[in-house]
């Protein structure tokens, strides 16, 4: 019940905020970012697609929006080529996350790669990054390249740092056994 009562307050708050802000991109984050701990990622989805109408050059907007689609909406054709289309701007970003997004986006594309060529150049800026590793060290793994991958799930599982794969990365791992 107290969880209840928070979220009754919480959401409208930010809503006025970002209404009245003309949608601060601060508070669409946290209000994003809310949604999705709160496993609502359709409105988080929702906020990103609002703030990418309303400034599509945004790169955070673009970013975020696209790896909510990937992660949440990784089975649908419309949604996955929606978010090839927004990453694909970071291509040659020098931004560990933008380039995660646009390797992550690949691989859910189909496009394996490509997503191994952007994720080990995202490790390279942020090697420290777990959910980085689980991407790289996933997309290895279901490019057949199992001995390599091994590194990078293990790396992915080592530190404190939680992240929202972080079960399908012991799954991974896992599935490796004693191999590789």
């Amino acid at each position: 019940e107290a969880a209840a009562g928070r979220t009754e307050r919480v959401v409208p708050a930010y809503e006025r905020g970002i209404e009245a802000t003309h949608g601060a991109p601060p508070l669409v984050v946290e209000l994003a970012a809310w949604h999705e701990a709160h496993a609502q990622p359709d409105r988080a989805i929702a906020l990103y697609e609002a703030w990418t109408q309303r400034d599509p050059v945004s790169d955070v907007a673009a970013n975020n929006l696209a790896m909510l689609l990937a992660a949440y909406r990784s089975k649908d054709p419309q949604a996955i080529e929606r978010a090839m289309k927004l990453a694909q701007r970071f291509a040659d970003s020098h931004s560990a996350a933008y380039l995660d997004t646009y390797g992550w986006v690949s691989f859910r594309h189909g496009e394996l790669a490509r997503a191994v060529e952007v994720l080990k150049r995202a490790v390279q800026l942020a090697p420290e990054d777990p959910q980085l590793r689980f991407h790289l060290g996933y997309t290895l793994l279901k490019s057949g390249e199992r001995a390599e991958a091994k590194p990078h799930l293990q790396l992915a599982l080592s530190g404190k740092t939680a992240y929202p794969e972080a079960e399908e990365a012991r799954r991974a791992l896992a599935s490796l056994g004693n191999s590789g």
